[in-house]
C-alpha cells in the first residue's frame, strides 16, 4: 500500500506539473474513445459522446493534441485506435506524454479475472464472451507502458452492464483492480465492483480539473473524487 501510494504521488506530482504549463516541448498526445451507440438490448448509453467532448476540449486547453473515436463496433476497430495511439507515441519519441480516455461500457468478467472494454457491436451477453469479443485493459496498459515518459489510462467505463453470470459471480458489477506499472497511472469512474451513474458526473469533473491550477500533486484525482462523491451522494467514488 505504502508502494502504490509512493507511486500515485509520483505519478501525479508529474501529471500536474505537465499540465501547469501549456507550452512544454515534451510531445502531449491524447486519444480519446467515446462509444455509445451499443447494439445489445439495455446497453445503450446517451451521454458518452458528450463525455468525450467535455475531455477532448480540456485535454487541448492543457497543450494535448487530441484524437476521437467513437463507436468502435467491434474489437479489431477498437484495437486499431489504440494501435494508431501507440504508434504515435511511438514516433513523438521517449519524452512523449500520453492520455487515453475511454467512455462507454466496461466490466471484468469475475471478481477475481480481468477488465474488459466492450465494442457497440459485439454480441456480449454473458461475462464468459468477454474473453472473446471485448478488449483486456491490462493488454493496452502494458502496451502503453513501454512507449513515452508517461502514460494516463481514464477508464470512464464502470457502468452498469446487462451482462449474465455464473452463480459465484453472481452479484459482481464493476471492475477489479490491477497491478501498477512504472510510468503509467490508471484512473476508474468508481471504485471496484460498483458501477457508475451515467449522467456525466464523472467526465465533467474530470474535465473542469484538467485545467485548473493545482496546489500540490494529487489536487486534480482528489477533487475528482471529491466532487463526484459529492454530487452522487457518497454513491459513486473514482478510484486511483
Amino acid at each position: 500500500m505504502a508502494l502504490r501510494r509512493a507511486l500515485i504521488g509520483i505519478v501525479c506530482g508529474l501529471w500536474l506539473a505537465l499540465l501547469a504549463v501549456t507550452a512544454a516541448a515534451e510531445p502531449r498526445i491524447a486519444l480519446v474513445i467515446a462509444n455509445q451507440g451499443y447494439t445489445q438490448p439495455g446497453a445503450k448509453l446517451t451521454n458518452t459522446h458528450r463525455d468525450g467532448d467535455l475531455v477532448k476540449a480540456a485535454l487541448e486547453k492543457v497543450g494535448f493534441k487530441v484524437w476521437v473515436v467513437r463507436d468502435t463496433a467491434s474489437e479489431g476497430v477498437l484495437l486499431k485506435a489504440i494501435g494508431d495511439h501507440v504508434q504515435r507515441l511511438a514516433q513523438a519519441g521517449p519524452d512523449a506524454v500520453g492520455f487515453l480516455y475511454y467512455t462507454g461500457h466496461g466490466a471484468a468478467d469475475g471478481a477475481n479475472g480481468s477488465n474488459y472494454l466492450i465494442p457497440t457491436e459485439a454480441p456480449v451477453t454473458h461475462a464468459a464472451h468477454l474473453p472473446l469479443m471485448a478488449v483486456r485493459l491490462d493488454k493496452i496498459t502494458e502496451t502503453l507502458a513501454r512507449f513515452g515518459k508517461i502514460n494516463f489510462v481514464v477508464f470512464d467505463a464502470c457502468r452498469n452492464v446487462p451482462l449474465q453470470r455464473t452463480d459465484k459471480d453472481l452479484t459482481f458489477k464493476g471492475w477489479v483492480p490491477v497491478k501498477e506499472s512504472s510510468g503509467l497511472l490508471i484512473a476508474y469512474a468508481t471504485e471496484p465492483g460498483n458501477v457508475a451513474i451515467d449522467e456525466s458526473i464523472y467526465a465533467r469533473a474530470l474535465a473542469e480539473e484538467l485545467i485548473k491550477p493545482q496546489p500540490e500533486a494529487s489536487s486534480a484525482f482528489r477533487a475528482v473524487t471529491n466532487r463526484v462523491l459529492r454530487e452522487t451522494t457518497n454513491r459513486q467514488e473514482p478510484q486511483i
